[in-house]
């Protein structure tokens, strides 16, 4: 029968405590715990530090200047007027050709013996009337009028090239006045050339030229047109007429 001895087994866990190093009903010692020495404190000196300077550096003395007022800007003397050229009319038939202003001319010259008036270049005319040369000389240095044709208009042709002077053209042109009768003033083929140079009413004129076959053929177109029907006899006056007529 087993008997639990409560004096025993207090005895053995006393004898357990002294085996671990621990006197029995004493606490474990402790070292003393020694505070940090302290320094002393030195007292914080105050620095003034500029706006705007980070602190330590140097800061440089600020000088002021007196206020001084900006210099008036003084305007330079103005230029005088720089004199514009004289304008120099040039009249519109300067500025042909040669050889255009030439058979130009040569037409009014003539055409002042019999009270009409002189002749203006047109340009249009001029295409018209290179259009129709350029034509001929293609086929073969054909001599024949443009039809239909709604200006006047006198051909003609010679070789070899150079033969002859623009105004010479006009002038062949004017030399059937010698075969034309005043008094019964009416068209003819042999003197067309020569009416309508002088033809009072026309106030334009127009040339062309073309070579072909070693020569040159010349076309020149009027407007308006002259040789019209039952005109004659006021349209194309007689030297003589102009005479009267200035007294």
């Amino acid at each position: 029968m087993f008997s639990w001895n409560y004096k025993s087994t207090f005895l053995a866990m006393a004898l357990g405590l002294v085996a671990c190093g621990v006197p029995g009903g004493q606490e474990p010692a402790q070292e003393p715990v020694q505070p940090p020495a302290q320094q002393p404190q030195q007292p914080h000196q105050h620095q003034p530090v500029a706006w705007g300077q980070a602190p330590g550096a140097t800061q440089t003395p600020i000088t002021t200047q007196p206020f001084q007022p900006a210099p008036t800007p003084t305007r330079p003397a103005p230029r005088p007027p720089t004199p514009k050229p004289a304008e120099t009319k040039v009249p519109s038939s300067s500025q042909l050709p040669a050889a255009y202003q030439q058979i130009l001319d040569a037409h009014n010259q003539l055409r002042a013996r019999h009270c009409a008036q002189p002749l203006r270049w047109s340009a249009n005319l001029q295409a018209v009337a290179q259009d129709w040369a350029d034509q001929l000389a293609g086929a073969n240095c054909a001599f024949e009028h443009r039809q239909p044709n709604r200006f006047g208009e006198n051909l003609t042709f010679f070789a070899p090239v150079g033969s002859q002077s623009p105004a010479g053209v006009a002038t062949g042109w004017y030399s059937e006045v010698q075969q034309y009768d005043f008094g019964n003033g009416k068209f003819d083929f042999q003197t067309g050339h020569f009416t309508q140079v002088v033809w009072t009413s026309t106030t334009e004129l127009g040339c062309g030229v073309s070579q072909c076959n070693g020569g040159e053929i010349w076309v020149c177109n009027y407007n308006p047109p002259g040789n019209m029907m039952g005109e004659f006899s006021r349209r194309v006056l007689h030297p003589d007429q102009c005479v009267a007529t200035s007294r």
